[in-house]
C-alpha cells in the first residue's frame, strides 16, 4: 500500500465529478488503499476492483439513481450493499432499493461505530 499523490487524488475527483471528504482524502494520502479489520476500502491503486473511480462508476451503472455527489468507499460483498460517502464526510449504506441510509458522520466514526451500525 502506497500513499496516493495529490495529483492522483485530484484526477480521481475530476473523473468522478466529486470532491472527496477531508477524511477520505487524508486516508488516500496516508495509505492509497487499505484492508483492515474486515474492511476492504476503495482507494487510489492499480486494482480495478478497489480503485474508487472504477468502483463508483460500476455503482453508477448498476444503480440508475446512485447520487452523483457520492463515491464508494467499501463494497460489502453481500446483497449489493455499498458503503458510500459524500463531500461533507457523511457515510451511508446504499443498496438495491436505490436508497441511502445514514450510518455515521465521518469515515472514522464508521470504522469505530457501535455494532448497532454494522450489518452482520
Amino acid at each position: 500500500m502506497e500513499p496516493a499523490e495529490s495529483l492522483a487524488i485530484e484526477k480521481a475527483e475530476q473523473i468522478l465529478g466529486v470532491t472527496f471528504a477531508e477524511d477520505y482524502a487524508e486516508y488516500l494520502k496516508a495509505f492509497g488503499v487499505a484492508t483492515f479489520d474486515g474492511h476492504e476500502m476503495t482507494g487510489i491503486c492499480k486494482s480495478d476492483r478497489l480503485y474508487v473511480v472504477s468502483s463508483t462508476n460500476k455503482a453508477r451503472s448498476f444503480y440508475p439513481l446512485f447520487p452523483k455527489s457520492m463515491y464508494v468507499v467499501e463494497e460489502l460483498q453481500y446483497d449489493h450493499v455499498l458503503v458510500v460517502q459524500d463531500s461533507s464526510g457523511a457515510v451511508y449504506y446504499y443498496g438495491p432499493k436505490d436508497e441511502a441510509t445514514l450510518i455515521s458522520d465521518s469515515l472514522q466514526a464508521y470504522f469505530f461505530a457501535d455494532k448497532k451500525y454494522k450489518k452482520d
